[in-house]
């Protein structure tokens, strides 16, 4: 499994860390599982948090799998920005490790999207050895995905 470091805006890293955000879309994304080291972008500008990321389906599938005017106008919403949603399948909380500590490893930047951390194993080590996994931890069931669940 691939890993990186992905961004996020602090309302998005809120939702899925509540729970209440079970998919991921990107315009651009790998087709293998991913383990994510969350990068909370501005005001926050910490690395907290890691999430599994898997089954990319392109948005496309969706749109000829669900066929309910209201599903495909979310969908043709999302599309205008996505191409490609994936599962979260997993979510677990970390401590903070801030910007400003981040730039001290050499080749760090914040991420715009992601960067992959066979890249950087500066930074791999950093991470492995500072971020601290929290109580906090659960998975999502896709057994089932409902219309509701769909580009919400």
């Amino acid at each position: 499994m691939r890993e990186m470091v992905l961004s996020f805006r602090p309302d998005v890293y809120a939702r899925i860390k509540s729970g209440s955000k079970v998919f991921e879309y990107r315009r651009t994304f790998p087709k293998e599982e991913i383990l994510a080291y969350m990068y909370v972008s501005s005001p926050v500008k910490c690395i907290t948090g890691i999430i599994r990321l898997g089954n990319r389906t392109a948005l496309t599938e969706w749109y000829e799998k669900y066929k309910t005017s209201e599903v495909r106008d979310r969908i043709s919403k999302y599309m205008k920005n996505s191409n490609y949603v994936m599962q979260i399948k997993s979510f677990q909380d970390t401590s903070k490790i801030s910007l400003e500590e981040l730039k001290s490893i050499e080749g760090f930047s914040a991420p715009q999207m992601y960067f992959y951390l066979d890249n950087y194993p500066k930074v791999k080590k950093y991470l492995d050895d500072n971020l601290i996994k929290n109580e906090l931890q659960f998975d999502n069931s896709f057994e089932y995905i409902s219309e509701e669940m769909v580009c919400q």
